[in-house]
């Protein structure tokens, strides 16, 4: 009776029973697209990051810039952070020649580049997704992996993909994965996600930019995963010292080497 009155409906604001049959058409494709078991496991694994209280990894990031539509430049950001949710965030980043150091309370956010001497200060308060948000809207910052660490954005992507693919179980770096892919519109991703039930951690995550020429990727490897990390009471203060000059943001992406680092790009 449901069915029929939708077709009834249809047809009184002038939509055929073939139109609808082609929507319907449209509608199964879409699903029998998305293998459930692949979106399970990644929504397993968000989910788990976003209830510890406390996480720590080291990672490894490339990522491609296209120059003249053809040639392919990568570039890599390694490093590791720690967050202990309501308290506080540390991460230590090496991108070609220099290093930097992003430290956050709840109050106050800083990020210092060690090797040139300079380090800028913001206040902002909240959760570490408010200084995610904080830091990409107003200062153009984009820290390091920070969607592994979100409590709130880090399975934003599942909720857009159109199709989603499990691949089977492999090995990375000798620690058993499920190999999964997705597509969504405006990224293609690939996961590969520790098998242990208990410990889902992402081991590694492609993305790719369908939609510019060259198909540009980046690669994020993750390693050292600490899921119960205890840390020192002044692991989330920042001592400049004697040997650090404070600058504003501004200066110190101008006088210690740009602010691509920042951006992420």
């Amino acid at each position: 009776m449901k069915k029929l009155a939708l077709v009834m409906s249809a047809m009184a604001l002038g939509l055929l029973p073939s139109t609808i049959a082609a929507q319907d058409s449209a509608a199964e494709e879409t699903a029998s697209a998305i293998d459930s078991q692949a979106v399970s496991i990644a929504r397993a694994s968000t989910e788990f990051l976003a209830n510890l209280p406390a996480l720590q990894t080291g990672w490894f990031v490339t990522y491609d810039e296209i120059i003249a539509g053809r040639e392919k430049k990568t570039y890599i950001w390694s490093g590791s952070s720690a967050l202990e949710r309501g308290k506080g965030y540390r991460s230590t980043s090496e991108r070609g020649d220099s290093t930097r150091e992003y430290v956050y309370d709840g109050n106050d956010f800083t990020v210092a580049s060690l090797d040139r001497g300079y380090y800028a200060s913001l206040s902002i308060s909240g959760s570490f997704d408010n200084l995610v948000t904080n830091l990409q809207e107003n200062h153009g910052i984009t820290l390091p992996v920070w969607e592994v660490f979100s409590a709130q954005n880090g399975g934003a992507f599942l909720d857009d993909i159109v199709e989603a693919t499990y691949h089977g179980v492999t090995l990375v770096g000798g620690t058993a994965a499920h190999h999964l892919s997705f597509r969504s519109s405006s990224e293609d991703r690939q996961m590969w996600i520790a098998t242990d039930p208990e410990r889902p951690v992402p081991l590694m995550v492609v993305g790719t930019d369908p939609y510019q020429q060259g198909w540009p990727q980046y690669h994020a490897f993750f390693h050292n995963w600490n899921t119960a990390p205890k840390f020192q009471p002044d692991m989330y203060s920042f001592d400049a010292g004697d040997d650090l000059r404070r600058v504003t943001l501004p200066q110190l992406r101008a006088e210690a080497g740009g602010g691509e680092i920042e951006t992420g790009q």
